[in-house]
C-alpha cells in the first residue's frame, strides 16, 4: 500500500439566490424545500430517468429528488448540489438521487467559495446501484444527515468541527466493492457487519469471503484516481455558477 499526502484543498464557486436576511425582531420561519442539483460537466452519454421519462442530459440540466442519473460505459458527469456537495459520476454507473432537501438558507447571495461549512441543514439519500463515484462534502450541519445506500450497506460522511470537507470514493461492482477516504471521516454500516469508519487516506474493501478489509495508506491506483478527479472537480466549479 502506498501513503501520498494531499494536493490543496478545492474550492467551490456557486451561488444561491436567497430572500434578504429579515430585522432583528421578526420571527425566523425554517423552511425545507427541495433542493437543485445541476450538471456542471458531461461527457460522454448520460442520462436522467424521472417519472417513467428518459431524457439525455447536457451541462446545465437541472433536477430534484427522485431522478435517477444513468452514465454509459466511458461516460462521466459532474453533479453540483445546492447545498455544496459535488458528485464526480463515472459510467458505466447509475445513481438515484432518492432524498435531497435543504433549508432556505437566510442569507445574501455568496460564493460557495467564502463558506467552509453548511449555512443551514440539508437531508440527503443517494442510492449507488452501480459504478463509480467520487463525492465532496461541505462540513455539514449538525441537522444535517447524508447517506449513500449501496448493495454492500450505507456509506456516511461523519460531521466534524475543525473545519475539513470530507472526500470520498464509492466504487461498487461485482468484484471488491470499496470505500476509500481522501479527507474527512466516512462510516459503513450493513446488516452483515459492525459500523467501520475508514479515516483519511484509509481504503475498505468488501471481500466475498473475508468480509471488511481495511488498508491504511492508498493504493497508488486510488491516488491517482482521486488526484485527476480532484483536479476535474477544481476546474469544474472555478468555472460554474447556479443561474
Amino acid at each position: 500500500m502506498f501513503n501520498f499526502r494531499h494536493a490543496p484543498s478545492l474550492a467551490l464557486l456557486v451561488l444561491v439566490v436567497l430572500p434578504p436576511l429579515p430585522a432583528a425582531d421578526e420571527q425566523i420561519e425554517t423552511k425545507i424545500l427541495p433542493g437543485l442539483v445541476v450538471t456542471a460537466k458531461v461527457s460522454g452519454r448520460v442520462f436522467f430517468e424521472f417519472k417513467g421519462q428518459s431524457y439525455r442530459v447536457k451541462k446545465h440540466t437541472k433536477a430534484v429528488q427522485g431522478v435517477v442519473v444513468n452514465a454509459h460505459p466511458k461516460s462521466s458527469v459532474v453533479l453540483l448540489l445546492a447545498n455544496g456537495t459535488a458528485i464526480a459520476l463515472q459510467g458505466p454507473a447509475k445513481l438515484k438521487i432518492d432524498r435531497f432537501l435543504v433549508e432556505a438558507y437566510n442569507l445574501p447571495p455568496v460564493p460557495w467559495s467564502r463558506i467552509k461549512k453548511e449555512p443551514g441543514s440539508s437531508d440527503t439519500v443517494l442510492r449507488l446501484d452501480y459504478g463509480n463515484a467520487v463525492i465532496e462534502t461541505k462540513v455539514l450541519h449538525e441537522k444535517s444527515g447524508f447517506i449513500v445506500n449501496t448493495p454492500f450497506g450505507d456509506v456516511s460522511p461523519i460531521p466534524n468541527d475543525y473545519g475539513f470537507k470530507t472526500l470520498f470514493r464509492i466504487r461498487y461492482s461485482d468484484d471488491y466493492p470499496m470505500v476509500a477516504t481522501w479527507e474527512g471521516l466516512v462510516e459503513l454500516t450493513s446488516p452483515e457487519h459492525q459500523p467501520r469508519i475508514v479515516a483519511r487516506d484509509e481504503q475498505l474493501f468488501v471481500h466475498p469471503e473475508k468480509g471488511l478489509l481495511l488498508a491504511h495508506g492508498l493504493t497508488a491506483s486510488n491516488v491517482r484516481h482521486f488526484e485527476q478527479t480532484m483536479a476535474e472537480l477544481q476546474n469544474t466549479q472555478n468555472r460554474f455558477r447556479f443561474k
